[in-house]
């Protein structure tokens, strides 16, 4: 899947997203049942001549069937919005109408109408949204938004092992005693280093039982299980690790060498002799491994650059160069809620160097909301954005 842009359509439609989401033996479980009452409305040929239909108890039953097995699987799926580990956008009103964000509360009153490929709310506002785009969230448009005040820990969770697809093969995995090596989820994956470069590959072959082993010439290879899961975490920790690499999001952490907390430069994880601890975020590697280089590291929309003799190294500053003063006193306040992150991101846009002092709070609250609705993001009630303003600076 591609990082996407709502406005290049790419993403996944309703079904597309149900089905990548849905435990694989919930999914199959729908199928049959469907089948089975599609088959029933079906006249069937008969060995003594004529037809042999179901009985209306008989259909009666296999759509009670199919609707139980249905709702087992869109009940989560719609939950996942809630959640906001999956985020749909759409064209409201009409399919030629720009796509808008789905604003995550709403599918509380959403219904799906999976086959149009359309949602429409019921809460009594009737809007309706065509071409529904369904996005996980390391390739959603918000994703560097919502990376903001995450420590690099919280952001793998987030964007890794809380990712609905990735979740859903390893409830199908559990459940078909498929897992070798007793590769416990997310255990598994926190017991890791992973490399800032890792590959869908080499990840891959870490789910063969044990280390390589040799059969009759040949090198155990992982199951067909094995390299999707490989391959849909992995794309989740490429995008991670993309918009670090890209400076889209800035990152600042302690440098153990010189105990002080400074940016992180942008070409670092592009380095492929470096790892991160995911349980607590450290960057491990270079001269100092297997201790960590860095520690504490924090995402921001803040674009971080920092000297390459400092920042693009593992080994101890020598005395000669000064260490790096403290970082400055952000003007921005520390977003903590979702609501605070698409403030803050509307914020950053619209005063760089912080709110010119003077300025009106009903002044600042509409200019916020009206470039959210510039960014496609949902907007933010006066009240969430007044709580954020009143929050002290970092």
């Amino acid at each position: 899947m591609q990082t996407p842009s709502p406005n290049k359509q790419k993403g996944w439609t309703l079904i597309e997203a149900l089905e990548r989401t849905t435990c694989s033996d919930l999914w199959q479980q729908y199928l049959e049942a469907k089948q089975a009452y599609e088959t029933s409305l079906v006249p069937r040929g008969s060995d003594l001549g004529g037809y042999l239909i179901a009985t209306v108890e008989t259909k009666r039953r296999l759509r009670a069937v199919r609707d139980e097995a249905f709702n087992r699987i869109v009940t989560p799926f719609k939950q996942r919005f809630l959640d906001e580990r999956l985020f749909a956008w759409g064209s409201k009103e009409t399919r030629s109408s720009p796509q808008t964000a789905v604003f995550s509360g709403g599918w509380k009153s959403i219904t799906c109408d999976f086959g149009k490929n359309r949602i429409k709310d019921r809460s009594g506002s009737g809007v309706v949204f065509h071409d529904v785009r369904v996005f996980p969230l390391a390739f959603d448009s918000s994703f560097e938004t919502r990376l903001a005040g995450l420590s690099l820990a919280e952001a793998f969770k987030r964007c890794v092992l809380e990712d609905p697809e990735v979740v859903a093969i390893h409830t199908f995995q559990n459940a078909m005693g498929a897992l070798e090596n007793d590769q416990r989820f997310p255990e598994r994956y926190l017991d890791m280093k992973w490399p800032v470069t890792l590959s869908a590959e080499s990840l891959a072959m870490s789910f063969v039982r044990g280390p390589a082993t040799v059969l009759g010439g040949r090198e155990a290879i992982p199951s067909d299980l094995g390299v999707r899961q490989a391959e849909v975490v992995c794309s989740r920790w490429r995008a991670l690790m993309g918009v670090l690499a890209s400076g889209a999001v800035g990152a600042d952490a302690t440098f153990k060498a010189s105990g002080v907390s400074q940016p992180i430069g942008r070409q670092l994880w592009n380095r492929t002799d470096l790892c991160i601890d995911v349980r607590n975020g450290d960057l491990i590697g270079g001269d100092t491994y297997p201790k960590p280089a860095w520690t504490g590291v924090e995402m921001s929309l803040r674009p971080l650059e920092a000297p390459i003799a400092i920042a693009d190294t593992t080994k101890p500053i020598p005395a000669r160069v000064a260490k790096p003063k403290p970082r400055a006193r952000s003007p921005y306040p520390k977003p903590t809620t979702p609501a605070d992150k698409r403030t803050h991101s509307a914020v950053i846009k619209l005063w760089r160097g912080g709110i010119p002092d003077g300025l009106q709070r009903k002044v600042v609250v509409h200019r916020i909301n009206a470039q959210l609705k510039e960014m496609n993001l949902p907007e933010v009630s006066a009240k969430s954005i007044s709580r954020y303003l009143n929050k002290k600076r970092r």
